[in-house]
């Protein structure tokens, strides 16, 4: 019984630090749902938003992260909040958000993010010449924090894990 109890103790510790350490985190605002639509509260504005470039994003409603995103390219989580903002029908992912807000009484949900910088590698092409190529890392990290995760809170929102 002692382990037992020792073990979950640790857990609960764990649990509380990632939660604490995400909201450390970049953040970026809040969503509340407004009939079938997602109105989306900014913390930071448009350039400021475009500026973190690739990210990972946690949605966060109370002790609880209910989904781990990645958004990237030239507009980043800034036309992910756009396709968030087309409601109910735009997509499975916004289907399974709002049916399971609704559903859970859920009023508002908190996004913080980390960047995801990509990563640059430099090659030789066949021309001879020096070729740059950047890789993201968003999707890696995306899925890293999936697994780190998805044992210790719901990921409800997450259709990855459908």
């Amino acid at each position: 019984m002692g382990v037992y109890l020792w073990i979950n103790k640790d857990i609960l510790l764990w649990k509380r630090w990632m939660l604490e350490t995400i909201r450390k985190q970049i953040y970026l605002g809040s969503f509340k749902l407004h009939g079938d639509k997602i109105d989306f509260d900014h913390a930071i504005n448009r350039q400021e938003m475009l500026a973190l470039g690739d990210v990972v994003y946690f949605m966060v409603y109370k002790d609880d992260i209910l989904k781990v995103g990645k958004a990237g390219g030239g507009g980043g989580f800034y036309s992910r909040m756009g396709q968030y903002k087309r409601g109910l029908g735009a997509d499975a992912t916004n289907d399974k958000i709002i049916r399971t807000m609704n559903e859970l009484m859920i009023e508002s949900v908190e996004i913080y993010a980390i960047q995801a910088p990509r990563n640059t590698h430099t090659t030789t092409c066949i021309k001879g010449n020096d070729l740059v190529i950047e890789t993201p890392t968003n999707v890696g990290l995306e899925k890293y924090y999936l697994n780190l995760l998805k044992e210790s809170y719901s990921l409800i929102f997450c259709q990855q894990l459908s």
